[in-house]
């Protein structure tokens, strides 16, 4: 606990918990003013989710068991960081797969 690297590395890793905890907890509220409404949702959305969660488990742990780990988390947190960016643009596949196309 005395260590220099021990505090940035729980600096950063708290700093990225707040940041993807306030992209989720505003996500709907987002997407709605994009002009995506919530009634149009698949029924199967949530059990569609779970599903992606669990596989995405299951491949970042395969991940971490072969590669450097700090690789594994880089990869995966920049390219979590390219599709809110890409959804800020506006691009092709901005929308979740849970709303409709317009």
């Amino acid at each position: 606990m005395r260590s220099r690297v021990f505090w940035i590395l729980v600096v950063v890793l708290f700093c990225s918990s707040i940041a993807q905890n306030g992209a989720i907890t505003h996500i709907s509220a987002l997407l709605t003013d994009r002009g995506l409404s919530a009634g149009g949702r698949r029924p199967g959305h949530l059990r569609d989710g779970r599903a992606r969660a669990s596989a995405g488990r299951l491949v970042t742990g395969w991940l971490l068991d072969r590669f450097f780990a700090a690789r594994v988390s880089f990869a995966l947190l920049a390219a979590r960081g390219a599709r809110h960016v890409r959804a800020l643009r506006g691009g092709r596949r901005s929308r979740p797969a849970c709303w409709p196309p317009r």
